[in-house]
C-alpha cells in the first residue's frame, strides 16, 4: 500500500480525502506546508507527497522543493486552480513535481496518479538498491584486498561498521548505505602514502613530523578517489572532513567548524578515534572516556548518540552479545572471527596478529599458504555465538 502525504490549508479538503482515500493508501494529512515537512521529518519518508499550490505562508512550489531536499527519492504531485505556464515551467524545470492536477480533483483521478507515483517510486528505489547492492560489494571486495596488507586499519574498519550499523538507525541526515560506505572508504588515501610510511604505520613505529603531515592529508587522495565512483559525492566529501575536530582543528586547515562540517565527517572522526582508543580489546566504556577527554573534537549529538547506543553498561553489554573462544581448523574459520594468539608459518614469518578480525580474502589467503607449508593444526578464535 502507498504510503501517502497529502498538504492543503483548508481541513475540510484533508477530512475529505481521509474518507476517500483511507482504505486504498496509507494517508496521512497536514495542514499546511510547516506541519507536512515537520510530518515527513517525524515520520518520513513517504512514497508519494501530494501538495495544494495556493497555499497561505508557504505555496506548494515552496513546499514541494524542500521535500525535495529532504527526500530526494519521493514522488511529488501537485494540486493546482492555477495552470500558469510559467508556473508548469518552472516546476518542470526543477524537477520538483511528477504530475500536475487541477482542482477540483475527482478522488478516481487523485488516486490512480498516487497509485502510478507509488509504483514509479518503486521502481526507482529497486533500481537503486540493486546499484547500491552491487556498489557495496566492489567497495568491501577492495577494502578486504587492502586490508591483507594493513591488518590495523582493516581491524579498524570492522569495528566501525558495526558500531555505523547501530548509529546509523538513530541518526537524521545521513543513509545507512552512505554511513556504511564511508567507513570503508575511510582509510583509502594511506595507500597513496610511500611504502616506508605504510609499514611504519602498520607497524607502530613514531612517525616523523614531515611524515605525521602526510598521514593526515591522506583524506584529501581519498576524496580524489573516491569522487571517480558515481553517486559518492557525500561519501567523498564526508571523508575529506573525517579528520576535522568539531572545533575546527585538524585537515582540512579551514575555517570550517561545528555543524558545518559534513555530518559524515563528523561520525567518521568519531568513530576512527574510537577505534584507535580500542586498541587491543580495551573496554569499551574505558577507551570511551578518552574521547570524553577530548570531548571539544566530537559533534556533542553525535558523543550522546555514541555513549547511549555503543557503550552499554557491562551487564547488559554481556547479555547483547555473546562469544565464545575455541580452536577451529583453517577450513572452519569465518569472517570476523577475532584470532587470539599470533599465527605463524612454518619458517616463524607472522601471518596474522592477535586481535586481527578475519575477512575472507584473509582466510582464503592461509588457506592458500597452508597448502604449501601445512603450518596450521588449529587456530584459536573469539566467535559471536549467534542465536538460532
Amino acid at each position: 500500500m502507498a504510503k501517502v502525504l497529502i498538504v492543503d490549508d483548508e481541513q475540510s479538503v484533508l477530512n475529505g480525502y481521509r474518507r476517500t482515500l483511507r482504505k486504498q493508501v496509507d494517508l496521512t494529512t497536514a495542514l499546511g506546508g510547516d506541519e507536512g515537512l515537520q510530518i515527513l521529518k517525524e515520520e518520513g519518508p513517504f512514497s508519494v507527497v501530494v501538495s495544494d499550490q495556493q497555499m497561505p505562508g508557504m505555496d506548494g512550489l515552496t513546499f514541494l522543493g524542500h521535500v525535495s531536499d529532504m527526500e530526494q527519492d519521493t514522488i511529488r504531485v501537485m494540486l493546482t486552480g492555477n495552470t500558469q505556464s510559467e508556473l508548469l515551467i518552472k516546476a518542470i524545470n526543477d524537477g520538483r513535481v511528477f504530475r500536475f492536477l487541477e482542482k477540483p480533483c475527482p478522488a478516481e483521478n487523485l488516486l490512480a496518479v498516487i497509485k502510478e507515483a507509488d509504483q514509479f517510486y518503486r521502481i526507482k528505489k529497486n533500481e537503486q538498491e540493486l546499484l547500491e547492492r552491487t556498489l557495496a560489494g566492489s567497495v568491501k571486495l577492495l577494502v578486504d584486498l587492502i586490508g591483507l596488507q594493513d591488518e590495523s586499519s582493516s581491524r579498524m574498519t570492522y569495528l566501525m561498521r558495526g558500531w555505523g550499523q547501530k548509529l546509523g538507525t538513530h541518526i537524521k541526515g545521513v543513509s545507512k548505505w552512505e554511513l556504511d560506505m564511508g567507513i570503508m572508504l575511510h582509510s583509502i588515501g594511506l595507500i597513496t602514502l610511500p611504502t616506508d610510511i605504510q609499514l611504519k604505520l602498520s607497524s607502530g613505529e613514531n612517525l616523523t613530523e614531515s611524515q605525521q603531515a602526510l598521514v593526515e592529508q591522506a583524506p584529501e587522495a581519498a576524496k580524489d578517489l573516491i569522487s571517480n565512483i558515481p553517486r559518492l559525492d557525500t561519501v567523498s566529501e564526508g571523508v575529506f572532513y573525517q579528520g576535522k575536530g568539531f572545533n575546527g582543528k585538524g585537515f582540512p586547515y579551514n575555517e570550517t567548524q561545528g555543524k558545518d562540517i559534513p555530518l559524515l565527517g563528523r561520525i567518521l572522526k568519531l568513530l576512527s578515534d574510537f577505534a584507535r582508543a580500542c586498541d587491543g580489546e580495551a573496554d569499551l566504556a574505558v577507551a570511551f572516556e578518552t574521547l570524553k577527554q577530548r570531548a571539544a573534537l566530537y559533534d556533542p549529538d553525535l558523543l550522546n548518540f555514541a555513549q547511549k547506543f555503543l557503550v552499554p553498561d557491562a551487564a547488559s553489554q554481556q547479555e547483547e552479545i555473546k562469544y565464545e573462544i575455541k580452536s577451529v581448523s583453517l577450513l572452519m574459520l569465518e569472517e570476523g572471527d577475532l584470532i587470539m594468539a599470533d599465527v605463524y608459518s612454518k619458517g616463524d614469518r607472522l601471518l596474522l596478529g592477535k586481535g586481527q578480525i578475519l575477512s575472507t580474502p584473509m582466510i582464503q589467503k592461509l588457506r592458500q599458504i597452508n597448502k604449501v607449508q601445512h603450518f596450521a593444526q588449529e587456530i584459536e578464535i573469539k566467535r559471536q555465538i549467534k542465536e538460532d
